[in-house]
């Protein structure tokens, strides 16, 4: 259950950053260049916004999307911030190495089948690590 709700969460966050992105986007010229370095740009700006919310703010961006059913220490919020902004940031990275050294197939087929199964992997492995922080919390506690 905390993975979906983590999940969905992070789903959320990064759906309106990226509706925040994307008209601008749209005003720019439709180049093969372009559109193959905007995947950067989303996930890059993606990774920036959840690592300056994950170390500046109590409860980071993820924590503001109130599903309900989760609780939680509020330290644990920011900490899936970070590990969500290093995912980000390690597609982003990805994706420009495609780009740069990759052939346009290569892109493409990078593009269509890789991010989607890779952020749903490290939606698991970061929730297994909150788990696990949560249990050390209140191993402490108790």
């Amino acid at each position: 259950m905390l993975i979906l709700q983590i999940f969905w969460r992070m789903f959320v966050v990064v759906l309106i950053i990226q509706i925040g992105i994307f008209p601008f986007t749209l005003l720019l010229p439709n180049t093969p260049e372009l559109i193959a370095w905007l995947p950067t740009v989303y996930h890059g700006i993606t990774g920036i916004v959840m690592l300056l919310t994950g170390l500046l703010s109590r409860r980071g961006l993820i924590g503001l999307v109130k599903p309900q059913g989760i609780v939680m220490p509020a330290s644990i919020w920011p900490r899936i911030d970070r590990y969500f902004s290093i995912v980000f940031l390690l597609l982003a990275i990805s994706n420009a190495c495609f780009v740069v050294f990759g052939t346009e197939s290569q892109w493409v087929r990078f593009s269509v089948l890789i991010p989607f199964p890779y952020i749903v992997i490290c939606t698991v492995i970061v929730s297994l690590m909150v788990s696990r922080d949560i249990m050390r919390i209140e191993r402490e506690g108790a």
